[in-house]
């Protein structure tokens, strides 16, 4: 089960992080990768420079997600290896020296292209769940943004409409 919420107070939480730390993403070559991430309102602002991945996410070797990510370079830096072998966002948040000031990630319901469905191996047009992540540091700068498109049929949300009682 996958589960996200829309706005998340400063640390990624652990749900979200351990629905993630389990993917092996497969890096793509990109031969003219974006050198900035799109920024909406909201999403702070660029930093100087960014580091672009581009990576299928697999999890019993079966593909679920692709994964496009401007990572800031001075964030890149203190964990080159680790970012060039893992998903990112658990590495990020477990970095020292990086404090995250917000973090919120939008979903929209959409269907393949494509690249997508080759990527995904799923069929053109199968429904999928486009989601746009960014995590912003304390200073108001965007240090991880990634567009992720998953296959439809691997996306559950759960999403609680009342308050929990007291107690529990």
């Amino acid at each position: 089960m996958i589960c996200w919420h829309a706005y998340f107070p400063l640390t990624v939480p652990s749900m979200l992080l351990d629905s993630i730390v389990e993917n092996v993403p497969e890096f793509l070559a990109v031969p003219s990768p974006p050198p900035w991430p799109r920024l909406h309102s909201g999403d702070g602002e660029l930093d100087s420079e960014y580091v672009y991945l581009k990576s299928v996410q697999r999890r019993d070797k079966h593909p679920f997600g692709v994964v496009s990510v401007h990572l800031a370079k001075r964030v890149f830096d203190l964990a080159p290896r680790a970012f060039g072998a893992k998903a990112a966002l658990p590495i990020l948040s477990g970095l020292d020296g990086v404090a995250i000031g917000r973090a919120h990630q939008t979903m929209v319901i959409g269907t393949a292209d494509t690249e997508i469905a080759e990527l995904l191996q799923i069929e053109l047009n199968a429904p999928t769940a486009e989601a746009n992540c960014v995590v912003i540091d304390d200073t108001g700068i965007a240090i991880y943004v990634a567009q992720i498109v998953y296959r439809g049929d691997c996306i559950k949300f759960d999403i609680e409409l009342t308050p929990k009682p007291s107690g529990s």
